[in-house]
């Protein structure tokens, strides 16, 4: 369950928008945090600094059965560390609905913890607080979440603490493989084992005491005796682990989470049930309202009560307004709720994608701020952050005389129904967002240099481009990251993805360049865009000689259709508006016809009418 933010807690962090409190304690805060184009991420707040080793290893681990991090940093003075949302409820949740397991789902999730760490201890990375807690049951299998980060004094949760922290050795290794001990025995009993009345209890029998393991079936058995050795020095490594379970016995074995249990929705699923709930005349007078509210108007009252439905379901609040102290029965009175009322999160304007369309949609009035910009001009609401850092948010390609208006989210392309797929994966869409990504940065490398003088609309026109392939580069290889699980189970470990990681990763910076050098000199934007070129080249090639032919064998087509199906839907309404017509330009007629076939019949009025803009634009960039 997500808890609201509390005073003191930021509005964002390192350009994450917090939206509430996915839990706290003596490690932290963590928060469910969304980005500027509605993608949710976990941001955790550490009570202490991020470890350098972290910073300096986590973009090497291999992302299996972790959730993958994507950035560590300094807002301020505020340290923090992003990492992709994982779905699922946690493993004590998942045995308090399921009760305890065995056979091949016991066998499954121990494989998978063991998994992750083998990940994190190959680049140095202890985890330090391995938990129930801290194992997600996702779609894509057990999850290890909340890697190590510096605390002062001890970490992790008590009954899985290693014997060696009670005598002042710092947790290495050897603790998470004893926690990955305790927590598989607690799958298979549903009991914590080593639990105690009191802190005195607990450390006794952690030091003195072996559990009871009969729960558990050989090899787990036996395992599992040795990661629970009191000598850190004979307990096996997460190696030694999977070799004795025969290395992870997925596939056939599974596991993930009870039916009818999931984890916390998101922000954009709370609003949209909030939305469904209301009287059709509500929602007529829904979009008006919340449109004055980010601009930062002041609206205390509607007429048939929309903004008080929305603030019971938590996405609007009232903020307290302070009074002179008055004495009460329970104390001292120095607030009351006051009658505005506002956002009870930043987040709402990016996590709410019917919301994101109703103002993509909107028109202001001439001569004034566009969008969440208005509210910044007017000293209220909220703050505005272009997704294109050091340049101007792209001209949004719906505001052509070409296209009339932004298609409504209940009108982009089919995510519900899986298409009827036999026979291999459909790679066709992937195959022609690399053609696309790799013959237009060939035509912008070669045709920015020797640009020269050219007028204002091409050169707008060119940026505008330049910016839409960026992001939709982006979007691509964050897509290609959430699919690796899949290949990396149909795979086993005969095949390593992290080299593919690290060419993501190093990306990352020659991407930021580009988007630096979008509105200021074209024929050095030409040149920062040559070693993307380059880079994306090169991992594409690799990707298309070693991991397709994995997909194309090993990986069940309604699992993969499934895995994009999810990818599709982070996808923003605004990059679809380039991304559909983009990859129709560089498709054949054969091709198109695939993807719009997968993607439902609704893509296909979709593609009418954002083509003629874009061919528009694309004609003017490129003469």
């Amino acid at each position: 369950m997500t808890m609201r933010l509390v005073p003191g807690d930021p509005m964002s962090l390192g350009g994450y928008w917090l939206a509430g409190r996915l839990g706290a304690g003596g490690r932290g805060v963590v928060y469910d945090a969304y980005d500027d184009e509605g993608r949710r991420f976990a941001v955790k707040v550490p009570r202490g600094e991020v470890d350098g080793q972290l910073s300096d290893a986590v973009w090497r681990v291999s992302p299996r059965h972790l959730a993958r991090v994507v950035g560590v940093g300094m807002d301020g003075v505020v340290p923090y560390i992003v990492s992709e949302f994982v779905e699922g409820p946690d493993l004590r949740q998942a045995v308090e609905r399921h009760g305890p397991y065995a056979g091949g789902e016991l066998a499954a999730l121990a494989a998978g913890m063991a998994t992750a760490l083998r990940s994190l201890h190959a680049v140095g990375i202890a985890h330090r607080d391995l938990r129930p807690e801290n194992v997600l049951l996702s779609p894509d299998g057990p999850t290890v979440i909340d890697l190590g980060v510096t605390v002062p004094g001890t970490v992790g949760t008590r009954t899985y603490l290693a014997p060696e922290v009670f005598t002042g050795q710092r947790p290495g290794p050897e603790a998470d493989v004893f926690a990955w001990g305790g927590v598989t025995l607690f799958a298979a009993t549903g009991h914590d084992p080593f639990r105690g009345e009191s802190l005195g209890g607990v450390m006794h029998r952690l030091l003195a005491v072996d559990p009871d393991l009969d729960a558990l079936p050989e090899p787990l058995r036996s395992l599992v005796g040795r990661a629970l050795a009191k000598n850190p020095a004979d307990r096996p490594s997460p190696r030694e682990l999977l070799a004795g379970m025969g290395d992870s016995p997925e596939p056939p074995y599974t596991l993930g989470a009870p039916e009818g249990l999931a984890g916390p929705p998101s922000l954009g699923e709370v609003a949209e049930r909030a939305y469904a709930s209301l009287t059709p005349l509500q929602r007529d007078e829904a979009p008006g309202l919340l449109l004055r509210l980010l601009d930062g108007d002041a609206v205390c009252r509607d007429e048939h009560g929309v903004l008080d439905r929305l603030t019971e379901a938590g996405l609007l609040v009232r903020p307290s307004v302070a009074v002179p102290p008055v004495p009460a029965e329970a104390g001292t009175l120095v607030a009351v709720s006051g009658e505005r009322v506002e956002p009870a999160s930043a987040a709402l304007a990016r996590a709410w994608p019917r919301l994101r369309a109703w103002e993509a949609g909107r028109s202001p009035a001439p001569g004034a701020p566009a969008g969440r910009d208005r509210a910044v001009a007017s000293g209220h609401g909220l703050p505005a952050v272009s997704p294109y850092p050091g340049s101007a948010a792209p001209p949004d390609v719906t505001a052509s005389p070409d296209v009339t208006a932004v298609p409504d989210v209940t009108a982009l392309p089919d995510v519900t129904a899986l298409p009827d797929v036999t026979g291999s994966p459909d790679l066709t869409g992937l195959y022609v967002a690399h053609r696309a990504m790799l013959s237009d940065l060939r035509r912008l490398t070669q045709l920015l240099p020797e640009a020269g003088a050219v007028s204002a609309a091409r050169a707008s026109a060119t940026r505008w481009y330049t910016r839409s392939l960026l992001s939709a580069i982006h979007h691509h290889v964050h897509g290609d990251e959430a699919l690796w699980p899949l290949v990396a189970r149909a795979a086993g470990d005969a095949f390593d993805l992290s080299p593919y990681a690290g060419g993501h990763e190093a990306l990352g910076p020659l991407m930021e360049r580009c988007r630096a050098a979008v509105d200021g000199d074209l024929a050095r934007l030409g040149r920062e865009l040559k070693p993307v070129l380059d880079l994306l080249a090169e991992h594409i090639a690799g990707e298309e000689a070693e991991l397709f032919p994995i997909i194309t064998e090993r990986v069940p087509p309604t699992a993969w259709a499934r895995a994009e199906r999810r990818v599709a839907g982070q996808v923003p309404v605004r990059q679809m508006a380039f991304r559909v017509p983009w990859l129709d330009r560089h498709a054949t007629g054969e091709e198109t016809e695939r993807i719009l076939a997968a993607a439902g019949r609704s893509s296909r009025v979709f593609l009418a009418l954002t083509r003629p803009g874009y061919r528009r634009r694309e004609r003017l960039a490129f003469g």
